[in-house]
């Protein structure tokens, strides 16, 4: 239920206020987060203000071109940016213990990471959680049944990233959403579903594994209104849920 996979926190710390300010997040809005994979900073300073103006937080995906082929912006082309709503950070990236320092830098609220890609996943984490912020895994279809028992009392979240890594418009790995309440049951963190969530997937997503978060990235971006895209989807969301 709901209850198991939690919602986001109703007070994200170290953020400014901004367009967060207008929404309530007593609502399934705030778990329903635009997904931003940029390829430049032009791109990425377009979604980020769009987005501020009717979400109240952001899933940003940073790809580094050798965990996955596609390469995203830098953390100083973030801290350039500097988001007025609190965001969460997707590194695709190979060792990403080796290069968190300048990611912690943008100010992140939340910080996942593909724990296969890291030769020291706890020690990762624990310093994530160290510096303030909240720490996630992200699952895909090869590595679902990863042990994630040693992370137990480090884990804010655990995403599983039902879109091929590194790309957005994908279609939906229905077979991930399986092992949803497997992973709630065991590590009794909140679920987020990352990918492949538009008009005509969010129903059966949420009856299947019912997560209080998700990101949606082509069905908004590839919207002639993102704005109203992102209300359809949310509003979707709160039918089946509430």
């Amino acid at each position: 239920g709901l209850s198991a996979c939690g919602s986001t926190p109703r007070s994200p710390a170290n953020r400014g206020t901004g367009a967060a300010s207008r929404h309530s997040t007593d609502t399934a809005v705030a778990d329903l987060y635009p997904a931003i994979l940029a390829k430049n900073i032009h791109d990425l300073t377009d979604k980020v203000r769009r987005a501020e103006g009717f979400a109240p937080f952001l899933h940003i995906d940073i790809a580094d071109g050798t965990y996955v082929p596609t390469r995203t912006v830098t953390a100083d082309a973030l801290m350039r940016v500097a988001p007025t709503v609190p965001f969460e950070l997707h590194l695709m990236v190979q060792s990403p213990g080796a290069v968190l320092d300048q990611w912690l830098a943008t100010e992140p609220y939340r910080i996942l990471f593909h724990p296969e890609a890291d030769e020291n996943a706890r020690g990762t984490l624990q310093r994530i959680r160290d510096a303030r912020k909240e720490a996630g895994v992200v699952l895909t279809q090869r590595t679902a049944n990863h042990d994630c028992a040693s992370y137990n009392g480090l884990l804010n979240q655990i995403t599983l990233l039902t879109v091929v890594a590194g790309y957005q418009g994908g279609g939906l790995e229905w077979a991930l959403l399986e092992h949803a309440a497997r992973i709630v049951a065991l590590y009794g963190v909140p679920i987020e579903i990352d990918g492949g969530i538009n008009e005509r997937t969010v129903e059966g997503v949420l009856t299947t594994c019912h997560p209080a978060r998700l990101t949606s990235g082509s069905a908004i971006w590839q919207a002639a209104n993102s704005a109203a895209m992102y209300q359809t989807l949310a509003e979707a969301a709160s039918r089946i849920v509430s």
